[in-house]
């Protein structure tokens, strides 16, 4: 028996066209939830996250194509926070912010909503176009909304490495 976890997982792909539907507050909150609580090293939850929409999402479409989603959420990560691997040093801050958008992105699947990870962008330029502070770096956009009428879907969206080509074991 398939778990509706896995099934959402399954169903989920990249959305490259929204409809002009606004994603309800409610809805939202969810999602940004979902976020809140994804896990992180340490627990030290080393991002930030800035709900762009409006006026402001409207600044951001010279700078690129969001595929006329009516939301963005940027993940940011904070400069100073952030576990480090003792061994080598190695920062656990991407890893971190990934999961949380991962666990966003699923989200806004099981709601019935369309997302795309977008990260052909210049992080300084966005950062300066939303006036964010300094210290909050955007590594990741989450484009969400309701998928635009008649969608179709690239076949990359389901194209997958076998379980060999992915997994490997030791005894």
């Amino acid at each position: 028996m398939t778990s509706a976890v896995l099934a959402n997982m399954e169903v989920r792909y990249s959305c490259r066209g929204f409809s002009a539907q606004e994603v309800s507050e409610d809805d939202l909150d969810e999602i940004l939830h979902a976020g809140q609580i994804a896990p992180s090293a340490c627990n030290l939850q080393p991002y930030f996250f800035y709900v762009v929409r409006g006026e402001s999402l409207q600044q951001l479409n010279s700078m690129r194509s969001w595929y006329e989603a009516p939301v963005l959420i940027v993940g940011c990560l904070c400069e100073q926070q952030g576990w480090k691997r003792g061994s080598d040093g190695l920062s656990f801050k991407q890893f971190d912010l990934a999961l949380a958008m991962g666990q966003m992105a699923l989200r806004a699947t099981d709601l019935g909503l369309g997302s795309c990870f977008i990260a052909s962008f210049t992080p300084y330029k966005l950062q300066e176009a939303l006036k964010l502070p300094a210290e909050h770096c955007p590594e990741i956009v989450l484009a969400v909304g309701h998928p635009e009428a008649n969608l179709v879907k690239n076949t990359q969206h389901s194209t997958r490495k076998s379980k060999s080509e992915l997994v490997g074991y030791r005894s």
